[in-house]
């Protein structure tokens, strides 16, 4: 493609960037982004091309395809901003936002015909543009959300540039994909944070001491950004909370079955072989 703008040079809008430049995908890489410092060190290091200082400059430049990589609230207000200007209704808009639903609501009552909704499953607990990388998106996947029935070769341009980032594309609709990442990303990291703040709260002060690498390498993720994950948790609230009852049963179940030996060694034996199985 001739020209592209990423808006948003985070974790996610940075790491788009090195790929696009290192695989040479677009003629022309444009962004956009609220920190200035990102924009210039992404410029100064030949990552982009252009700068731009001015949002309402998007709308001029015309790019080809345009990648809403900011926290969801945040893109559903950008994709709305741009999907009702007339100078962009050849543009191909899409994101890169960890919950659906609420962007969907935001937008449905205007015809949309460029937005193709998109989630890179890859990232990191750190964030910024300096946490961005190379190949970030290599061997992950990508979920692609039709939510608006654009047409298809919008579409297969959109699943294209993924597959051409290295990630393998799989698509779902709005609500599959919002309930299939409250498991796979959106409840793991509530846990994470609920267990750091009950051993903040604990009186106990042995148990960082004692700690060994398995309860650090869980508690990772709770150093992730807490803007993104405020947004997160409160955009996907009704599927994580169905997620988080579904965990609830699981453990009180497991509980239960200490009871008996011969129970919970099967329990554990079947969580093990599926774990095994499927991850």
């Amino acid at each position: 493609m001739k020209s592209l703008c990423i808006i948003g040079l985070g974790l996610i809008g940075g790491s788009i960037a090195k790929d696009i430049k290192l695989r040479k995908l677009a003629e022309l890489i444009y962004a956009f982004d609220k920190h200035a410092n990102s924009l210039e060190k992404a410029k100064a290091a030949g990552w982009i091309d252009h700068s731009i200082n001015e949002f309402n400059d998007i709308k001029d430049i015309k790019p080809d395809f345009i990648i809403v990589a900011t926290p969801i609230k945040s893109a559903a207000k950008i994709l709305l901003n741009l999907a009702q200007e007339e100078s962009l209704s050849n543009s191909i808009l899409t994101d890169t936002a960890s919950a659906k639903g609420f962007i969907y609501e935001y937008l449905r009552d205007i015809k949309v015909k460029n937005i193709v909704l998109s989630h890179p499953m890859a990232g990191s607990n750190n964030s910024g543009f300096d946490a961005s990388k190379e190949g970030l998106f290599n061997n992950k996947k990508t979920i692609i959300v039709d939510a608006f029935k654009i047409d298809s070769e919008n579409l297969a341009i959109v699943e294209q540039f993924w597959q051409k980032l290295g990630s393998e594309t799989i698509k779902m609709n709005v609500d599959e994909h919002d309930y299939a990442v409250a498991y796979a990303s959106h409840l793991p990291h509530l846990i994470a944070f609920g267990l750091t703040d009950a051993i903040k709260n604990e009186a106990n002060s042995n148990i960082n001491e004692s700690s060994a690498g398995g309860l650090k390498e869980f508690l990772r993720i709770a150093a992730s950004d807490p803007d993104m994950w405020a947004d997160i948790l409160i955009t996907n609230k009704e599927a994580i909370i169905n997620s988080l009852n579904q965990f609830n049963t699981s453990i009180e179940n497991l509980l239960k079955n200490t009871e008996s030996v011969e129970d919970l060694k099967s329990s554990l034996y079947e969580i093990k072989k599926f774990k095994e199985d499927k991850f």
